[in-house]
């Protein structure tokens, strides 16, 4: 008995779950442009600027998609991305622009050192680990900034909301290299893991 070869159609209504957040994502946009188009929604600065606020989330995004496909988490992601924030701020008023991002992105480094061998060396859960990172980059970004507001000087950012240091309408194109690099790795690991592993 041979099984009956599924139609196109079929099949990618059967598979309509992948798509769930693609599916969400046009369904909000689309009543967010219904109901307030005509209040400046679909401007095109308006868009520019929810892509650079979403910025941060879609670069943690990326790297958390690694960290949950080995079965772990990370719940520090926040707190760390607050406190490297903090030092780059700071950084900025010492060392400029590029001082202030390599100083960062050490600090995520570092912190990420820091999880990584707690982790993998000391064998503590992961879970453990990041909750009590959490407590301690909040407590750090707390401590260095003394509880206020950092400005950044000379600041990426203008007093009209627009970042001309920064990567202007070319921020989505900036992410899209990460996300792709990201696909590749990610179908790279499922296919060794279903090659090597598959009984």
């Amino acid at each position: 008995m041979t099984d009956k070869p599924a139609t196109p159609g079929k099949t990618a209504f059967a598979n309509w779950r992948d798509y769930i957040i693609y599916i969400g994502f046009v369904a909000i946009f689309l009543i967010f442009a219904v109901t307030l188009g005509d209040r400046g929604f679909l401007d095109p600065n308006n868009l520019l600027n929810i892509i650079r606020q979403t910025a941060i989330i879609a670069v943690v995004s990326v790297t958390m998609t690694f960290v949950l496909s080995t079965g772990e988490i990370d719940l520090s992601v926040g707190a760390v991305a607050g406190l490297a924030s903090v030092v780059t701020a700071m950084a900025i008023d010492q060392f400029g622009i590029a001082g202030g991002i390599l100083c960062g992105l050490g600090t995520g480094v570092l912190v990420g050192a820091v999880n990584g061998w707690l982790i993998t060396a000391v064998g503590i859960p992961s879970f453990l680990t990041t909750l009590a990172m959490m407590g301690i980059a909040r407590g750090a970004a707390m401590w260095v900034s003394g509880t206020a507001a950092i400005p950044a000087s000379p600041s990426p950012v203008t007093p009209e909301g627009e970042a001309p240091l920064l990567l202007g309408p070319g921020d989505a194109m900036a992410m899209e290299p990460g996300f792709s690099g990201e696909w590749e790795v990610l179908e790279t690991m499922r296919k060794h893991y279903v090659t090597r592993y598959r009984p």
